[in-house]
């Protein structure tokens, strides 16, 4: 049942045999991946993915109606579709909640790519879809930890499976039975419905093993329940059963089937779902920008660099397009590893978490030990194992790999990395086909010639970027917050300020000089003239 968006976008592509794509935009900065899993049919009905969420002027509202709405991000919008039916036949039926949660984490996350992009997940059930949803959450919870302890051999899974729950931000249920529906299955002899008898103890298992789940990862639940009982057909709905471990309920007069159907965008229940989504992404608020802003805060006069810094990747990332390195070049104490740490913070929004490493190259009189722990650390940095005691031909393999698995653009800075020859052990081939396209590489070094080096490894177009000292007034503000804890006595301050010029005009705006005069002024009394000298 594929028809077409306004946009000229294929509505239900078939991505694999359980997802589908409602709506995908061409411009590839998605923002949030809202995926809808549809509610319980008696019999199997093919089209029920899309179906499901069609109103009575036959339009699928997520992927006519999410597209246009201002409060919400660009969204990539995705249906399930699974085997729902109550009733067994030789083809559908069959599976059990077990099987059926196996399948679709197979399908939706490890090939589909769910939770995969780095952004946030929204998941979106529909009665039973609801119940879908936690289990599917559950088996990949339970696979995930599997994996932690190296039970199976699937690195690459274990990471999707963590991408994923890592993403999710929120859980919307139209009219979920949390505690079942059906007084009786004796008619139903289709496997799930076993999971929709009122009081399932396999249900209420999962429904407390979900609840944990939920609370430890801070998920968010919102859900509309119905006023409308349908007993002429058996099933029946208290309020309790769809307001069970929600954190925002409302109510309103729909009946089950109906009730994720909303006439227009001016009714109540769509008005409540897209206001919960919108809570669930402003609710989670980035960590890397906490981050970022203490960094900012606990160095000065960082700003403007951070600024001319990121604007070059940009610049770089419009018109080379492939890998974009940049060398953060200056004298020692300048402050490159500060406006590295800076710019790594600044950029690390648009990776993925484990798309993000940070290494240093530590100082030592034997280069290929510093060069060994600087490989093994980017491994370890992008979560994969590395056995020790490896030969550094066996380790270059394994760094190699380790790019080229990458499913998703690395950011990768390296500080204090001194000799431009060191990078071909660090990137052991032509970087445009190690590492993903859209990969940016920040080094901080005191050799201008890492840009040549960066070329003769195929990268296009490497920027330098000079490292200039502090000017005069965040070079003041940097000694004085260093030095100054307590107020200069009063016959004494005009001869203070005369030496805090004195040692600004000799520190020359480096940073680690303003630092270490600073607090070494700071343990003495405020006559400095012996320190001075």
């Amino acid at each position: 049942m594929a028809g077409e968006s306004p946009s000229g976008k294929l509505l239900g592509k078939e991505l694999n045999d359980s997802l589908y794509s409602l709506y995908e935009r061409d411009n590839p900065q998605v923002e949030v991946e809202i995926v809808f899993f549809h509610g319980l049919v008696f019999e199997s009905r093919g089209g029920i993915h899309i179906e499901d969420w069609t109103t009575s002027s036959e339009e699928c509202w997520p992927a006519l109606w999410l597209l246009d709405e201002p409060s919400l991000p660009r969204a990539r919008i995705l249906a399930v579709k699974y085997d729902s039916s109550l009733k067994r036949s030789d083809t559908h039926g069959v599976f059990s909640m077990e099987t059926l949660s196996e399948t679709l984490a197979t399908d939706s996350i490890d090939l589909g790519g769910i939770g995969q992009t780095g952004r946030p997940v929204v998941l979106v059930g529909h009665d039973l879809g609801g119940l879908v949803i936690k289990a599917l959450c559950m088996h990949v919870q339970t696979c995930e930890s599997v994996d932690k302890q190296g039970v199976s051999s699937s690195e690459e899974r274990s990471h999707k499976f963590r991408h994923f729950l890592e993403r999710v931000r929120g859980v919307f249920y139209f009219s979920t039975p949390h505690h079942g529906i059906l007084a009786s299955t004796a008619d139903l002899d289709g496997k799930l419905a076993q999971s929709l008898k009122i009081l399932s103890s396999e249900t209420s298992q999962l429904n407390e093993k979900f609840r944990k789940l939920r609370n430890n990862r801070h998920w968010e639940i919102a859900a509309l329940g119905s006023l409308i009982d349908d007993r002429e057909s058996s099933f029946f709905e208290l309020e309790a059963t769809q307001r069970y471990d929600t954190d925002v309920f409302m109510m309103v007069r729909e009946r089950r089937e109906t009730i994720n159907k909303p006439d227009s965008k001016r009714t109540s229940s769509f008005q409540h779902f897209v206001s919960s989504v919108k809570r669930f992404l402003q609710s989670h608020c980035p960590e890397d920008a906490d981050e970022f802003e203490d960094h900012m805060r606990q160095h000065v006069g960082l700003e403007s660099s951070v600024d001319q810094v990121v604007s070059l990747f940009d610049s770089l990332e419009r018109t080379e397009g492939g890998t974009n390195a940049m060398v953060l070049h200056g004298t020692a104490g300048i402050g490159k590893s500060t406006l590295g740490d800076a710019v790594f913070l600044k950029l690390s929004k648009k990776f993925d978490p484990d798309c993000r490493v940070r290494v240093d190259r530590e100082a030592t009189s034997v280069p290929s030990r510093a060069i060994s722990k600087l490989q093994q650390s980017i491994i370890k940095g992008l979560s994969l194992r590395c056995r020790p005691n490896l030969d550094r031909k066996e380790v270059l393999a394994k760094l190699k790999r380790c790019y080229q698995d990458a499913k998703r653009p690395l950011l990768i800075f390296i500080d204090n990395i001194e000799k431009d020859e060191e990078l071909k052990d660090i990137f052991p081939g032509k970087i445009p086909s190690l590492l993903p396209s859209g990969s940016c590489i920040l080094v901080a070094s005191r050799n201008h010639g890492m840009c040549n080096r960066f070329r003769s490894l195929g990268v296009r177009k490497a920027c330098l970027y000079h490292v200039k000292p502090l000017d005069k007034d965040s070079a003041q503000r940097l000694f004085c917050g260093n030095t100054f804890e307590s107020q200069i006595p009063q016959n004494q301050r005009i001869q203070v300020w005369k030496n805090v010029q004195k040692i600004l005009d000799t520190c020359s705006g480096v940073p680690l000089a303003l630092n270490v005069v600073g607090a070494a002024l700071n343990t003495l009394s405020w006559d400095w003239t012996l320190a001075l000298e």
